[in-house]
């Protein structure tokens, strides 16, 4: 069966958890069923209003030899970098990239204070799965992209005036770390 010829946003998922060892990445599981049983993570689909991944290029070079000659020189690949924009509900997103923050009890209400901290090197690494499938009755289409051991890297907080709170999160990893893989439909 050919691949669909759209995917919709209502047909994805989005989830964030711990990085998945290397050695669980196995190639009789799919993905998202190694994601689930690994990375105790959440889903936040019902939240994300934008998903972009970009990175990964391996530019080419070009050497100028003597005389009239040239030659191409591969460049290694840059970082995946997966970026999301979601609704803003509550700090997990900053929980995420600073980790759990401590409970401050002030007025009767309890606040969940997270810290922004300068912990280059200690940092804890996630997963992110993106899952889209074909929701046409019959089908079994589907895709998984998996980004591992990455990096939370910035976090922006956004209010327009006509609009709700938005946050968006910007994670690397190395292209070694990013999988993608597709089910042909039934």
């Amino acid at each position: 069966m050919a691949l669909q010829d759209l995917w919709y946003a209502r047909e994805a998922t989005a989830k964030i958890g711990t990085a998945i060892g290397a050695a669980s990445i196995i190639t009789t599981e799919s993905l998202s069923a190694i994601f689930d049983g690994s990375a105790s993570g959440s889903d936040y689909s019902g939240r994300v209003k934008d998903v972009r991944i970009t990175g990964g290029d391996s530019d080419v070079e070009i050497i100028h030899l003597f005389g009239n000659n040239q030659a191409m020189e591969e460049k290694r690949a840059e970082l995946r970098s997966a970026e999301f924009t979601l609704i803003y509900q509550d700090e997990d997103l900053g929980a995420v990239q600073y980790g759990a923050g401590t409970t401050i009890t002030y007025g009767g209400k309890s606040f969940t204070r997270i810290q922004g901290a300068d912990n280059a090197g200690c940092r804890t690494k996630r997963a992110i799965l993106l899952h889209f499938y074909d929701c046409t009755t019959g089908s079994s289409e589907e895709v998984n992209i998996l980004i591992n051991n990455c990096l939370p890297v910035s976090r922006e907080i956004s209010l327009a005036g006509d609009g709700s709170v938005e946050e968006t999160m910007t994670a690397k990893c190395l292209i070694t770390d990013y999988y993608e893989e597709y089910a042909a439909g039934s």
